[in-house]
């Protein structure tokens, strides 16, 4: 049994974000996945595409730590060292590019003085070219006039690594912090992939790892037609309920120092899995409808948006909940209460992750909430393509939106950005399975000019926030997830 402590919550079910996680914890608990092998291999250019809360940075610091501690030559960056370099709005694009390729060369060489001789107060240069070869030769000359001060046994493993092939990993964390979708930054961020391809190009010296929200590599890929030459190196993130399920188990078990094969456990049926949970938490849902009995891995997946962060804040939530009333194990009371905080933390989410994009998100996610008429059907929160349309029509009508790239706003452009930013996904009914897709699985299902036979749906982690005054009909109608 686990008492339910802050500290115990963290170590039990991880840090929400991968920065925050101790290193020695973040590499026990990682998830070795496909995203993750595809990261480390060995092309230079890799870019992870995925929702925030996925994951992201967890692989890329994973990548990162075990580059280091291979003595491979390895620089982190993130999105504060680069908001000095001089981009501004009065470039055109070319020279945009050719911005980043000098200031990145420049910065890459001013972090490199940095890791292999702390301390020292060595002249700084701003004079690199904007090329990989300017670069090695930076570093051999530095090297030269410096070794005698070279002493440390992390500089010298680094040197080493980089005499034996002459190579640098750059990894680019976080890019779209502060991101607002503005013709800059959309044009900023399509320069600087241009800039890392030209880079690139024919050296094999210079490899570099960037991490992307999806709907922002999604804006600047459909803006700029250039993008399609970076479009092999895109890495998708993408969790299916399976995977998630392992992850969490494989941090319980961890947690009490047990050995657990992920491998194995991802051709383990969820009814095995499940069993690693129930020390922790109730094995079945004391609900009604068609939640009654359900079993808490279908209940705790049902809420989680293909994004591991939601399971952990939804557990941790419940957890402390427990701890509140002196509970070791965390029961359907405790998940029931904490159901509303966790839907309106998960629509301020996106409203806060978007507003930029729209900033009329909040009147339209808002005006999505079920008619009174509505609240009392199973079709509350269920659309075909014509009623979706006529639910987001009549939302126009009580204010204006608008685009903040200046995209026109029609009610299918704005029913497509409902689906991109996951609040409403694809739904079909296959002889009696519900088959659901999201936007990361299938980012073409909401399309403008297309009707691939789906309906729709509004996510069942904002239902609590979009409906308070009626919980008990969300048990009633809504179907849980299935497997998998």
């Amino acid at each position: 049994m686990v008492q339910f402590t802050d500290e115990n919550i963290r170590e039990l079910f991880g840090a929400e974000d991968a920065e925050n996680e101790d290193p020695k914890r973040l590499k026990e608990i990682f998830f070795r996945n496909k995203a993750y092998d595809n990261l480390v291999s060995n092309i230079p250019i890799r870019v992870l595409v995925g929702h925030k809360g996925v994951g992201k940075s967890a692989l890329l610091k994973v990548a990162y730590l075990e580059d280091v501690e291979r003595g491979i030559p390895a620089i982190w960056f993130q999105p504060g060292d680069l908001m000095a370099l001089p981009i501004s709005r009065d470039q055109e694009f070319t020279e945009m590019i050719e911005t980043w390729k000098v200031s990145l060369i420049n910065l890459i060489f001013q972090r490199v003085v940095e890791e292999i001789l702390p301390g020292n107060n060595v002249k700084k240069q701003n004079n690199i070219k904007g090329t990989v070869s300017s670069l090695i030769i930076a570093i051999k000359g530095l090297v030269d006039r410096h070794a005698e001060n070279i002493t440390t046994t992390s500089a010298k493993k680094i040197l080493e690594s980089f005499r034996k092939n002459n190579m640098i990993r750059v990894y680019l964390d976080d890019l779209d912090r502060g991101w607002d979708a503005s013709r800059f930054q959309i044009q900023a961020i399509s320069a600087l992939l241009n800039a890392i391809r030209d880079l690139c190009g024919s050296e094999k010296n210079l490899h570099f790892r960037l991490g992307l929200r999806s709907d922002v590599y999604f804006i600047v890929r459909t803006s700029d037609e250039s993008t399609d030459k970076i479009e092999q190196n895109i890495i998708w993130l993408i969790w299916d309920n399976h995977e998630i399920l392992v992850l969490m188990v494989k941090r319980i078990e961890t947690f009490h120092g047990r050995e657990f094969d992920e491998k194995a456990a991802l051709l383990v049926h969820q009814t095995k899995l499940e069993v690693y949970l129930h020390p922790i938490i109730t094995d079945r849902f004391n609900g009604m409808g068609k939640w009654e009995n359900a079993p808490i891995r279908r209940v705790l997946l049902s809420l989680t948006r293909k994004r591991p962060r939601d399971l952990i804040k939804l557990l941790s939530a419940a957890a402390r909940q427990a701890y509140r009333h002196d509970r070791q194990m965390i029961t359907t009371q405790d998940l029931r209460d904490v159901f509303e905080v966790y839907s309106a933390e998960r629509l301020q989410d996106i409203i806060n992750e978007f507003n930029s994009e729209l900033p009329e998100i909040s009147k339209l996610v808002h005006g999505m909430r079920p008619s009174k008429k509505e609240r009392t059907t199973a079709a509350g929160y269920l659309y075909t393509n014509d009623r979706l349309i006529t639910k987001i029509k009549n939302i126009m009508q009580q204010a204006n939106f608008s685009f903040t790239n200046g995209n026109f706003v029609t009610a299918k452009s704005l029913a497509e950005f409902l689906y991109k930013i996951d609040f409403i996904t694809a739904r079909r009914d296959e002889n009696g399975k519900i088959l659901r897709k999201n936007f990361e699985q299938n980012r073409y299902l909401m399309d403008q000019f297309a009707d691939y036979g789906f309906d729709w749906e509004i996510h069942m982690a904002y239902r609590w926030a979009l409906q308070p005054q009626d919980v008990k009909s969300i048990f009633r109608f809504v179907d849980l997830g299935d497997d998998g």
